[in-house]
């Protein structure tokens, strides 16, 4: 988010490609929220994003999504329709996980967020009951590992390197400048 505002302040000078990445792509039913290293990061985040205006809402349910194929997956079938449906799903999921506690770990919960994007939700849910949309996704985040060696939740890949983590956004401004982006 920090790094989408930077490019919108900036008149759009540099460009942001998404790449998909499952944190956990099998369920994990021993996914836990409270008590946890996942909640002492959304302190974090949560902290980081107060800065912005943006409220997070710490994890209240005893579900934690085990698994984030479905999120993955909505996204892929969203970017079928194009950078603005994909962009919106995207950002709906976020807030949907974040803002929300929905659980964007499960498929029916995602059906729900991309009912209120920006896209063709016949044709999105048509593409996400598909045959073949577990071995898609599961590929392409297997791409994003092999040719970015991501590993961790957020990775931005610059020209000068990469930042693993949730930054300020004056860091995001500093790799990019160091990677020739004139700001």
């Amino acid at each position: 988010m920090r790094l989408a505002k930077l490019k919108k302040k900036t008149g759009d000078v540099f460009d942001i490609q998404w790449k998909p990445f499952a944190l956990r792509p099998e369920p994990d039913p021993s996914a836990a929220f409270q008590g946890t290293y996942r909640e002492d990061a959304w302190k974090r985040v949560a902290e980081l994003l107060s800065q912005e205006g943006i409220q997070v809402k710490i994890w209240e349910r005893s579900d934690f999504p085990d698994c984030s194929l479905p999120a993955l997956q909505a996204g892929l079938c969203a970017s079928r329709q194009g950078r603005e449906a994909w962009a919106d799903l995207h950002l709906r999921l976020y807030e949907a996980f974040f803002v929300r506690g929905i659980n964007i770990g499960r498929k029916e919960e995602v059906i729900e967020v991309a009912r209120e994007a920006a896209l063709d939700f016949t044709r999105f849910l048509t593409d996400y009951n598909s045959d073949g949309l577990d071995a898609e996704t599961i590929k392409a985040c297997a791409r994003t590992i092999e040719e970015y060696q991501v590993r961790a939740v957020p990775t931005v890949i610059f020209p000068s390197g990469k930042l693993v983590g949730a930054y300020p956004e004056d860091q995001y401004r500093q790799a990019l400048e160091r990677s020739g982006v004139k700001l």
